[in-house]
């Protein structure tokens, strides 16, 4: 086992983006409303972003995202506002 574990957390460096993370970003982006332009360039980009670039990569498709069920679509309407 590597003891320097520590050091290694603490040597300056941003981390580097999760399988995790990697996973949710391919997943998802697919059922965003990004133009496609921005999602290719996204996947393209994916093993360069940081562990916090992808957080907030994560976010951003999150509150894009799309619902796939048209009754959860129709509230996401009536939230922004659309039928008023």
């Amino acid at each position: 086992m590597n003891d320097d574990w520590f050091d290694d957390l603490l040597d300056g460096k941003p981390c580097e983006i999760t399988l995790f993370q990697m996973a949710t970003i391919e997943t998802r982006i697919h059922r965003s409303a990004l133009p496609l332009d921005e999602q290719q360039e996204i996947l393209n980009k994916l093993p360069t972003y940081t562990e916090l670039e992808a957080e907030e990569i994560i976010l951003y498709i999150l509150e894009n995202q799309v619902p796939s069920d048209p009754k959860d679509q129709y509230k996401q309407m009536v939230r922004n506002g659309m039928f008023k």
